[in-house]
């Protein structure tokens, strides 16, 4: 009997993925942990292994189809004495389901036709996207119908130039995930500001003396987080069903911007790390993050999410908690401002190195009290950075 190969979860949160690449055709010989495909999730791309030696029987999805849902069967593996026309009379194999290529489907899903009422050219009659094509073109009429059927809204007399690109996988999980965080997390959002004169100087000062990795002031920033979190363990919490869950880890998921959205490999320990050794964790994860090398590990969990739009040149954001953290700091740049320097005795007008942090803080695991204690130890982390490297 044909065993049936399915889309496997290669992600706690995965629900679906885009099946990048068959490294098999129907009749290859595979043996047990043979990569067979390649798999792009949410985060990265990985390899899809057999579990079992045998003959690829039929390829159920196409390469590049995207969408394709956890558990759904993608091929079918035979014994070496089966041949794929075996399968055909498996008992219990679903007959209901109308064959067709997964491109066909969405094409006929976008168009609203009605793919009972075709008849495939593809093999065994199954339905391929020339003959949603030839459907499509079927309804064409003076009236404009064809414009409807392929649109879903009829002609205007201005014609708009535009670009319709579906999201990617991770696009879509962003999409969904970040709409889930505003519609059940009670956000509140707290904001400071940071003179980092002092931090940038031992940057400078790390960097020329080249004896470790170069390091940015994002490095600092997410060094000063770590301790902070370390020394507010109210702040290093998440709330889940009922329950208050505070880690004795600090786990710092940081935000890479990639050309599809934003991932966040997880740096952990971060709160034990030395500030060279954290520098080079940060660089491993952020080169694999954008080569979209990472692995599962690399981004499960997490306690804190770090997200920096200071290099864009904005001044200040206000976050999206990343869930199920209860906070998300958001890291603005750090641009010069007139500053009061002084005392009761007398004060003075400066201009100081400024940036602001802004903390989005889900309330049923935070209070102001909390987010505050959190924000006023990464102030002084960043404003008394001598206490950093040790």
């Amino acid at each position: 009997m044909a065993r049936e190969i399915l889309m496997p979860a290669l992600t706690p949160t995965m629900e679906e993925g885009t099946l990048a690449r068959w490294h098999v055709r129907p009749g290859d010989s595979v043996e047990a942990g043979q990569v067979i495909a390649e798999i792009e999730t949410d985060k990265s791309v990985l390899e899809l292994e057999s579990l079992e030696g045998g003959e690829i029987g039929e390829l159920m999805v196409e390469e590049g189809a995207e969408g394709v849902a956890v558990d759904r069967v993608i091929a079918t593996l035979l014994k070496p004495q089966e041949s794929s026309d075996s399968n055909e009379a498996e008992p219990g194999r679903r007959r209901d389901r109308i064959p067709a290529s997964p491109a066909a489907r969405r094409l006929a899903r976008e168009r609203g036709i009605d793919m009972a009422a075709l008849k495939g050219t593809g093999p065994r009659g199954r339905i391929v996207t020339a003959d949603v094509e030839a459907a499509v073109s079927a309804l064409s009429s003076d009236d404009g119908s064809t414009a409807i059927a392929a649109t879903g809204t009829p002609p205007t007399d201005l014609e708009i130039p535009l670009e319709e690109r579906p999201l990617s996988t991770l696009g879509k999980t962003m999409a969904r995930r970040m709409a889930e965080s505003k519609a059940t997390i009670p956000h509140f959002h707290c904001s400071i500001d940071v003179c980092v004169d002092a931090a940038m100087s031992l940057r400078a000062e790390l960097n020329a003396s080249g004896d470790n990795p170069k390091l940015s002031l994002n490095d600092l920033v997410v060094h000063a987080v770590a301790r902070a979190l370390r020394d507010t363990p109210r702040m290093n919490a998440q709330y889940r069903d009922g329950r208050l869950i505070r880690f004795r880890r600090v786990d710092i998921a940081v935000a890479v911007a990639l050309d599809e959205g934003l991932v966040t490999p997880v740096l952990r320990g971060a709160e034990t790390l030395p500030l060279p050794e954290l520098v080079s964790r940060m660089r491993d994860l952020t080169e694999r993050a954008r080569a979209r090398q990472l692995d599962v590990e690399d981004y499960r969990g997490g306690t804190f999410t770090v997200s920096n739009v200071g290099m864009f040149g904005i001044r200040q954001s206000w976050p999206i908690i990343n869930p199920p953290h209860a906070g998300t700091l958001g890291v603005g740049a750090a641009v010069p401002r007139p500053v009061a320097i002084g005392d009761d005795d007398g004060m003075r007008v400066e201009v100081a190195t400024v940036m602001s942090l802004t903390l989005a803080a889900d309330h049923r695991a935070v209070d102001g009290v909390i987010a505050g204690e959190f924000l006023r130890r990464t102030k002084k982390a960043l404003e008394y950075p001598e206490v950093l490297p040790g």
